[in-house]
């Protein structure tokens, strides 16, 4: 953490650090900097901790920055900040500040309230979070979420009853997210961006854990859309109910969050979330920055087809990517979120990509990482 204090005060930030002091407290930390002055808030820690920073920076104009420590770091992931600390606090001059929408979800019959930044999870996954052991999730990370999904295999699930996009679908598990990333590792939702003002939600049939075993499968290949027992829409509003009054747990960010019945619906121009934005110039410098931390421009229309490098060769196509800036810059845009809008012309594909069988006019995206070049 001095480290990244000492990267920040070099590239002319003036820093306060502010210590969580136990659970929920990290809002209140930044509701108050926010109240003294600060121009920048840096949340350091993981999905969870940068959950409860944003609940005390809702409709502030006051930009939140991340520094990635936590287990998954979803959100570092989506944002292509990567997952070391040192790294996203060296890339800090590299953002922008940028309004996004955020999700507000209203369990136990309004008992519990709580906004979020990525995704809200119903069900089976909700469940493994409520379950996850805290002691071992502090000892092996992600695994201990492993342990606890595990122990669901051939139990029965309860069934709820969801309404949204004018539909109404009977599901074990429903994830209503604003992000592609899932856990760090995988990707449910295809189709949704950070600054989109609407969920994609997926909705999995299911009266017991061994159909997920085929989902899990159809996730891996990217086939779960149009999978049997898998519903994927678009809404901006959600209602979930257990019929027979049964308990099923919400989760938001991979924290619990209460259960049903929730309503969970979309916030818009919520949140200042500084973000990648090459080219734009630099929007956070200079700042008066509070580092609160847990001990322990335009977008482009999706009309592209979106492809993305398998993982062995991905490395070779940021490098490929590289080598572009060096000449004029043509026949791409870069994306606010990292992406890469990449249009080949007719004297063959931008970054020399002909190699790899692609067709000289089909349009294509890829994502690009800014700190390789």
């Amino acid at each position: 953490m001095q480290r990244a204090v000492e990267i920040l005060t070099k590239n002319g930030h003036s820093v306060t650090v502010a210590p969580t002091t136990g659970p929920a407290t990290a809002g209140a930390i930044a509701h108050e900097y926010i109240a003294r002055g600060a121009d920048l808030i840096l949340a350091a820690g993981g999905d969870g901790t940068i959950n409860e920073v944003a609940e005390g920076m809702i409709h502030s104009r006051v930009p939140l920055g991340i520094l990635p420590a936590g287990t998954a770091n979803v959100l570092a992931m989506e944002m292509r900040m990567g997952a070391k600390l040192l790294r996203a606090a060296e890339r800090l001059e590299q953002t922008v500040p940028r309004r996004i929408s955020v999700g507000h979800v209203s369990a136990e019959g309004g008992k519990r309230s709580r906004y979020f930044l990525l995704m809200a999870g119903v069900g089976l996954d909700a469940h493994v979070v409520y379950h996850v052991s805290a002691a071992l999730k502090a000892r092996t990370g992600k695994f201990a979420y492993w342990v606890a999904g595990w122990s669901l295999l051939g139990r029965r699930l309860t069934q709820m009853e969801m309404e949204a996009g004018g539909q109404k679908r009977t599901c074990s598990f429903a994830l209503l997210s604003k992000v592609r990333n899932y856990g760090g590792d995988f990707e449910i939702a295809r189709e949704v961006t950070l600054f989109d003002d609407m969920f994609e939600a997926i909705a999995f049939e299911g009266r017991s854990s061994l159909p997920y075993v085929k989902y899990f499968a159809g996730m891996a290949i990217n086939r779960l859309a149009g999978m049997k027992g898998v519903t994927v829409l678009r809404t901006d509003c959600a209602r979930l109910t257990a019929p027979n009054g049964s308990r099923a747990y919400v989760q938001v960010d991979g924290e619990y969050a209460g259960h049903l019945p929730v309503e969970i619906r979309i916030v818009p121009d919520a949140l200042t979330l500084g973000v990648l934005g090459w080219g734009l110039g630099v929007g956070v410098s200079g700042s008066l920055c509070s580092l609160v931390f847990q001990d322990k421009e335009v977008d482009p229309a999706p009309t592209y087809r979106e492809y993305r490098p398998a993982a062995a060769w991905q490395r070779w196509v940021e490098c490929a990517w590289c080598s572009e800036t060096t000449g004029e810059p043509r026949g791409h845009a870069v994306r606010p979120d990292g992406c890469l809008d990449i249009v080949y012309s007719a004297a063959g594909p931008v970054c020399g990509l002909w190699v790899c069988g692609f067709i000289p006019g089909m349009p294509a995206r890829f994502w690009a990482s800014r700190h390789r070049t």
